[in-house]
């Protein structure tokens, strides 16, 4: 779709740790750190195609921390 954002779990139309903490926050406590529907379709970053899982977290922080350029996070295991 056109209108994802990927990384952006939060949808506050940036990528930032925040939005690594709300993927991490929804998976450890889904009822209480609910994403909304558009955050999951974001939060999906990590091209594994399963979903939004502690991967698309570390994408999110991997990005925030300079060491890839991109999201999805493409790797030679998920090409």
């Amino acid at each position: 779709a056109d209108n994802i954002k990927y990384g952006d779990a939060n949808c506050d139309e940036a990528v930032t740790m925040a939005d690594a903490a709300a993927i991490f926050q929804s998976l450890g406590n889904p009822d209480k750190y609910a994403l909304s529907e558009q955050g999951r379709v974001n939060a999906d970053c990590s091209n594994t195609g399963d979903g939004v899982t502690p991967a698309d977290g570390l994408a999110v922080q991997k990005l925030t921390a300079g060491l890839i350029d991109s999201l999805p996070e493409i790797t030679k295991e998920n090409l």
